[in-house]
């Protein structure tokens, strides 16, 4: 069963809620804005594999700005702290 979801220019600000996905594959999440999160903004878990993270912002979380835990493909997204290193630019 392939999962196909696009996010596009949605705002996450002040909340108790992060942008989570939970076992979901080959999704597009673009153009978002996470901030200002008690915990991760933008978070993938291991098992959500396949989803293109792109041109997203994320800054002042709790934890991360953007975390995943699986094979996720990530392109110009703005953060300041990302869990593996290296997704933020």
């Amino acid at each position: 069963m392939i999962t196909l979801i696009i996010l596009r220019g949605a705002v996450f600000c002040f909340s108790i809620l992060y942008f989570h996905t939970g076992d979901s594959d080959s999704n597009i999440i673009k153009g978002n804005t996470a901030n200002d999160n008690e915990v991760d903004g933008i978070f993938l878990d291991l098992n959500s594999n396949e989803n293109d993270v792109l041109f997203n912002s994320a800054f002042d979380n709790g934890m991360f700005d953007i975390e995943h835990q699986a094979a996720n493909n990530f392109k110009g997204n703005k953060c300041d702290m990302s869990d593996p290193a290296g997704i933020c630019n």
